[in-house]
C-alpha cells in the first residue's frame, strides 16, 4: 500500500509541476476576494485536484510560491541552520484547516500531517465551533513565552534596518494579543 501511494503522490507531483512549468496562468483578483474566507468560500474544495488547490489558495495569498509548496522548500543546509543536531528532513503532506475562527478572525491553517481524515475532521469540529459556538476564543496564562522567528534568503542589513523602523509598531501590535 505504502508503494502504491508513493507511486501515486510522484505522480502528483510531476503532474503539478509539469502544470507549473508550462505556465499556468493566475487569475487576478480584488481585495475583497482575497479577503473572503467564509466557510462557503472553500466549498468543495477537497473534490478539487491538487492543481485546482493551489491556484484557490493563490488567489487569497498571491505571493505564494506553487515550487515550494511542491518541493517542501526546506534543504538539508537550511534545516541545520533553524536546528540543533540536525541530521535530515522529514516530508509530510501538507493540508489546509479550513473554517477556523479564532478570536472573530477568520483562519485557514497549514496543517502536515501522516495519517489520513485529520485535516477534514479538524476543519469539520472548526465549522461546527464556529457556526455554532462562535469559534475559538484564546487567551494567554503566565507565564509568557518569548519566540524567535528565522527568516533565511533575505538581505539582512535590509531586515535589520525595516525591523528598526517598525520596532515600536511590532510590540505594540505583539502586545494587543496578550
Amino acid at each position: 500500500k505504502m508503494e502504491s501511494f508513493l507511486r501515486r503522490l510522484s505522480l502528483h507531483k510531476n503532474h503539478i509541476e509539469s502544470k507549473l512549468s508550462t505556465g499556468v496562468k493566475h487569475i487576478e483578483i480584488n481585495e475583497a476576494e482575497r479577503t473572503n474566507n467564509t466557510s462557503s468560500s472553500w466549498s468543495g474544495f477537497h473534490k478539487k485536484s491538487i492543481l485546482e488547490r493551489i491556484e484557490m489558495l493563490k488567489k487569497i495569498h498571491p505571493t505564494l510560491s506553487e515550487e515550494v509548496l511542491i518541493s517542501g522548500g526546506l534543504s538539508i543546509d537550511k534545516a541545520n541552520m533553524m536546528i540543533e543536531n540536525c541530521i535530515g528532513i522529514v516530508q509530510l503532506p501538507l493540508g489546509l484547516g479550513l473554517n477556523f475562527e479564532i478570536n472573530g478572525e477568520k483562519y485557514t491553517i497549514p496543517m502536515a500531517v501522516e495519517e489520513p481524515s485529520v485535516v477534514a475532521a479538524a476543519s469539520s469540529a472548526a465549522k461546527f465551533i464556529s457556526e455554532k459556538g462562535g469559534g475559538f476564543k484564546t487567551f494567554s496564562t503566565a507565564p509568557i513565552m518569548i519566540a524567535q522567528i528565522q527568516i533565511i534568503g533575505v538581505n539582512y542589513d535590509i531586515v535589520r534596518y525595516t525591523l528598526e523602523q517598525k520596532k515600536k509598531d511590532i510590540i505594540v501590535e505583539a502586545n494587543s494579543h496578550c
